[in-house]
């Protein structure tokens, strides 16, 4: 075993959970609503749904990636509430899957940014759903390997 492999090893090692990754094809996001009392909604008095693309999940957390506009009002520390997932080949509702804010990647040359966020309250019927769809992209992509 190299330097690379080892390296490589130990920090894939670190992780607590499985984690599937998701391309943008597979078009897999999140909504949460926005609620018209926030500082987020446009229009006062009105919620909207926000969507987050999903980049990789496990049942730690999510990175997900927002555009520019919405994603100026999320930063460290934020608190958001994923309300539903969306993908070609699965889809759930009333979720109330809180995550915390722990990363957030900003770069000027992209319209989007990207957030690091810590389920924090992951538990029945939420953590079978994640769960369902991490077997799911899992197991698919697995197949693609073989």
């Amino acid at each position: 075993m190299n330097f690379e492999e080892q390296d490589s090893k130990s920090y894939i090692n670190k992780r607590k959970f499985e984690r599937a990754y998701f391309c943008s094809e597979d078009d897999v996001t999140f909504i949460m609503m926005i609620s018209g009392n926030s500082s987020l909604s446009s229009e006062k008095g009105k919620s909207r749904a926000v969507c987050a693309n999903i980049s990789n999940m496990s049942l730690g957390g999510a990175f997900i990636v927002v555009d520019k506009v919405t994603a100026n009002h999320f930063d460290v520390g934020s608190i958001l509430i994923f309300n539903e997932i969306k993908s070609k080949i699965f889809s759930t509702k009333d979720l109330n899957l809180e995550a915390k804010v722990l990363r957030v990647h900003r770069h000027e040359y992209v319209d989007h940014v990207g957030y690091g966020c810590q389920f924090t309250n992951i538990a029945g019927r939420d953590y079978d759903e994640i769960n369902k769809l991490i077997e799911l992209a899992l197991h698919s992509s697995r197949k693609k390997g073989e």
